[in-house]
Formats: C-alpha cells, sequence, structure tokens
C-alpha cells in the first residue's frame, strides 16, 4: 500500500493503527512468549555452547555440523580488517570504478527512474527531533538531483508505536512517499536463524528487503537514517546509474562485509522471492556463519561479530554462494570505496578522508575526524610502513 499527501487518507491510516495498537501489543506479547517457551525446551543433541537466541529449534544443526572445516576467526587475515577497502569473496577486492560504470550505463540509455530509500520498523517511535537534520537534508538531495524520496513502513497492525499525524506531517512537508510493507520479519523465516541477535533491530532489520521489490525504480539507494549526505549531491547519481545497469554495489563495514546501511541495486522482485528462500531454509551459528560459510575475511578474533541480521545475510547470498547461484539472480555484485561513498569512523583505513580536510566522501556514517595527534600518530605509522 502507498499513501501520497491526501491528509485525509493519512488521517484515516493514523487513527486505525492508533485503535488496533493495544491488540498488537498483546500478539506481540503472546509472540514472545511462545518464542521462550519454544527456546526453553531442553534437547541433549544441542551444543553446549547454543544459546536459545542463537538457536531457536532442536532441529538446527549444532555450529560446524553444516561445514566441519568452517573458518576460524583466529586465522583470518587481521591485516585485510585494517587495509582493504572492497571485499570480495573472501578477499580483498578491487573497488568498482563508479564513475566507469555510470558512464557506461549513460551511453547504453540505462536508467532515468531513482530513488533514495530508508525504512524504520517502528518498534519505536520514530522521532524526528533525532532524525528529521538527516531526512531534510536528503530531501533536499532528492530534488536536486531528480529522484524520489521513500520511506519503507510496516503494516500498520504490526506497528508497536504507529505514526502520530505530527509525524506524518513532517515527512509529507519532506516530499517522503511512504509505502506500507507486507511484513517486518520474513512470514517463513528459518527457526534457525534468531529473530533477536543482537544490533538496532535483529531480524526486523529484514524490512530492508523489501526495497528489492520497487521495480517502479530502475535503481535505488538503500540508507540507514543515520547516513548523512555530502553536501554535493549530485555526486550520489553515478551510483544510481552504475547499479541500473544491474549491479548490486555495497561497502565493508567497520567489522562486517558487508554494510546494510549502504546499498546501490537494480530492484527484482525474482531476486526478493530467492532470499525469502533462502531465509526459509538457512541456518546460521555464531562459530560458522551463514550455512556453515564463515564470516568474511575481516572478522575480529577477539571480537567476532554475530552478523545474523541483513548485512551477514547478503554478504553470505551475494559473495559466498557457490558462482552458478549468483549468477541465476541476473545481478552482478561488487564493492565501492567505502572510504568515499560511506565513509565511517576508521582513521587507520580512510586516514586521507578524515585527516587532511579534503574529503572526497559522498556520505557519512558515524564519521568524526580524529583529533591532530592522533591523525600524526596514523600518518608516522602509515609513513614507517612505506619507507
Amino acid at each position: 500500500r502507498v499513501y501520497n499527501n491526501d491528509l485525509g487518507t493519512h488521517s484515516r491510516w493514523v487513527f486505525a493503527g492508533m485503535l488496533r495498537r493495544e491488540w498488537s501489543m498483546l500478539s506481540i506479547i503472546f509472540l514472545h512468549l511462545l518464542l521462550t517457551a519454544a527456546a526453553a525446551v531442553p534437547d541433549a543433541s544441542l551444543s553446549a555452547s547454543v544459546s536459545p537466541q542463537e538457536m531457536r529449534s532442536p532441529m538446527c544443526a549444532p555450529p560446524g555440523a553444516l561445514n566441519k572445516t568452517c573458518p576460524s576467526p583466529g586465522l583470518l587475515n587481521r591485516t585485510m580488517l585494517e587495509a582493504a577497502r572492497c571485499i570480495g569473496r573472501g578477499a580483498e577486492a578491487e573497488c568498482v570504478d563508479v564513475e566507469q560504470c555510470a558512464m557506461r550505463a549513460v551511453s547504453y540509455g540505462h536508467g532515468n527512474s531513482f530513488a533514495f530509500v530508508h525504512s524504520y520498523d517502528f518498534y519505536k517511535p520514530l522521532i524526528m527531533s533525532k532524525y528529521e537534520r538527516f531526512m531534510r537534508r536528503w530531501a533536499e538531495v532528492a530534488a536536486h538531483i531528480g529522484v524520489e524520496y521513500v520511506l519503507l513502513v510496516p503494516p500498520q497492525e504490526e506497528q508497536l508505536h504507529p505514526m502520530d499525524e505530527a509525524t506524518l506531517a513532517r515527512l509529507l512537508d519532506l516530499n517522503v512517499r511512504i509505502i506500507e510493507t507486507s511484513w517486518i520479519i520474513p512470514p517463513n523465516l528459518s527457526r534457525c536463524i534468531p529473530v533477536e541477535s543482537g544490533g538496532c533491530c535483529g531480524a526486523r532489520e529484514f524490512i530492508k528487503l523489501h526495497a528489492w521489490g520497487m521495480e517502479e525504480y530502475d535503481a535505488v539507494l538503500f540508507l540507514d537514517l543515520d547516513v548523512k549526505p555530502a553536501r554535493r549531491g549530485a555526486s550520489l547519481l553515478p551510483i544510481l546509474q552504475c547499479a541500473s545497469t544491474g549491479r548490486f554495489l555495497s561497502t565493508r563495514g567497520n567489522h562486517s562485509s558487508v554494510n546494510a546501511a549502504f546499498m546501490a541495486f537494480r530492484p527484482h522482485k525474482s531476486v526478493l522471492a530467492e532470499m525469502l528462500e533462502e531465509l526459509a531454509r538457512a541456518q546460521v551459528s555464531r562459530t560458522c556463519g551463514w550455512n556453515g560459510q564463515g564470516w568474511g575475511p575481516i572478522i575480529r578474533a577477539e571480537h567476532p561479530k554475530f552478523d545474523a541480521r541483513v548485512q551477514g545475510f547478503m554478504y553470505y547470498f551475494f559473495f559466498q554462494r557457490s558462482v552458478p547461484q549468483v549468477t541465476a539472480t541476473g545481478i552482478s555484485p561488487g564493492q565501492v570505496n567505502m572510504c568515499e561513498w560511506n565513509l565511517k569512523n576508521m582513521p587507520g583505513l580512510c586516514h586521507e578522508e578524515l585527516c587532511s580536510g579534503r574529503t572526497r566522501a559522498r556520505t557519512f556514517h558515524h564519521a568524526r575526524s580524529p583529533d591532530e595527534r592522533a591523525c600524526a600518530a596514523i600518518a608516522s605509522k602509515q609513513s614507517g610502513e612505506i619507507d
């Protein structure tokens, strides 16, 4: 369901959501009790190291059962964590040249309908005072380069804290197109994928996958609400043009091989259907990752990250499955330079962008400049390594 700028329609929608709020809360409490009861069922076949949150069904294989030789965090390449700007199939990869790709897209007439996309699950109230500054920036950039600005929201009956009239009015003022999805958590999610796995949202983060069904656009750039654009917003157009050729473009994260806060792609409902099929049968473990494939090459041995959510799944789906499986999607995966396209607070890796004051960054994601002493120390270390 899509909501336009008809205030009467929105008022009825908000009012109906508020009437259903109590029923939604009771339903969620009941579901939580059921899951807790299921997790509490003892089963001798489970490894003692497996928590109920990590494995919700006695039918799930213990960690390592899917792949006896799954990568050990202690054996992974730590230098890649600190030096690789782009990640491919288990190793450092060449970053996609977005500008060259965009030029080819324009020459072949690819892409003229684009969108910036956010999602919000309304598990907590949407506090506009927290996000409006960034959203207003995105709205300005969208208007400047002629792309639509979209917010994906859950079905009314699944909104624990329904959108109120004031929030709705402010979103309309930003010309946000609000699209109501059909679910937050995929309806047939495998019982071997935990609903609560940390991060902001656990399995609720899979609501982001709905963007793959938005075939009315030639390409979309999905962004978390805490990502902000650089002032020169037109510089984001090339990544949309490149994605319109059939690319899935992501960046690495601080400790994840894919960061789900920044993803550009051409939507395909067939790809969304395949993702949901994969999620219905997949298993994920803290030790061996998705279906025994490990967590990729940049996990920290001392603090391994349990990526049982969207970004772990996206790396598995596009970079860890067999080549024929990925090729069958019709999407070509690649990564773009995180220090340019999704700048994060990694001064060792993005020293020039964070310390020089001459950043080429297109977006900023929790990025902040280190103090002068820290920048000097990093420069000295890098100089020593070069010498």
